[in-house]
């Protein structure tokens, strides 16, 4: 997941259709078969194919509960920089790779190869989508997290 966040972060970062073009074919021409169409769902902003009726069905709740709960940050943290960011998954990056007080980040930088791959996340969604209820999905979803570094968790809230 390493390099698909770094992919991101890279189309992200510029304005030129030719290099959005360019830095998603080279990303995806070193993927294998499954995390081939995993990335490619991913980078559609889904978890799953339109063609998937399953939804993961995690709620703002849910997520802001597990950053919450791996971060240590406070309510007024989570509110401050939700409303500086306006995005949930930049909230997130910001808060599990920054220390707060005395707490140290929660989710530390890898190097690309390490962690989970596309196919495996896209599996763990699936598992996830077969939990129901706030309380049943809390523990999956900071599993999920712990196994992410920040920049790769931010791209996760769909």
């Amino acid at each position: 997941m390493h390099q698909f966040a770094e992919t991101a972060e890279a189309i992200g970062g510029t304005r030129s259709k030719l290099k959005k073009i360019a830095f998603l074919a080279d990303y995806l021409r070193k993927l294998s078969e499954d995390n081939l169409r995993a990335a490619g769902v991913f980078f559609t902003g889904r978890p799953f194919a339109l063609t998937d009726a399953r939804t993961l069905n995690v709620g703002w709740s849910a997520l802001v509960n597990a950053v919450q709960d791996l971060s240590g940050a406070s309510n007024e943290d989570i509110h401050q920089i939700y409303l500086d960011r306006g995005d949930l998954g930049e909230m997130a990056e910001r808060l599990l790779a920054s220390p707060i007080g005395d707490r140290p980040a929660a989710l530390i930088d890898r190097t690309a190869g390490e962690g989970p791959n596309p196919a495996t996340i896209q599996s763990r969604f699936s598992d996830l989508v077969k939990l129901s209820g706030a309380s049943n999905q809390l523990p999956a979803v900071l599993d999920l997290f712990r196994s992410l570094s920040a920049r790769e968790a931010k791209y996760f809230f769909f």
